[in-house]
């Protein structure tokens, strides 16, 4: 999925990328305007939309520090995340059911 050599991806580039099968697809980098037209340069992902639970969810936006990627990052919190979740599971619920139920809100575990 990335452009070749640091190159910028037109819209026709992008449309090559896409078989005659994928209707929409799912891309994120840095846009760098110029000549009035906007590029998409080293794009960090490039799938088809029915394809994004794999790459969507928390992604860093800040500055990381060296040696560390963003993949680590992203990693790292979801590897947390899933460890709130699992201890959350042991709580006991902090409503009663029939609060929940008319409140449409779920549990605890599952929000």
């Amino acid at each position: 999925g990335r452009s070749g050599q640091g190159m910028g991806m037109s819209s026709a580039a992008m449309k090559n990328l896409c078989n005659e099968d994928v209707q929409s697809m799912i891309v994120s980098g840095k846009i760098k305007h110029s000549n009035k037209k906007a590029e998409l340069f080293n794009p960090d992902i490039v799938v088809p939309s029915d394809q994004a639970d794999k790459v969507l969810g928390i992604e860093a936006v800040y500055s990381l520090s060296s040696g560390l990627s963003r993949n680590k990052v992203t990693a790292a919190i979801d590897d947390a995340l899933d460890v709130v979740g699992e201890l959350l599971r042991l709580l006991p619920e902090s409503l009663p059911q029939d609060v929940l139920e008319e409140l449409h809100w779920p549990k605890l575990a599952d929000a």
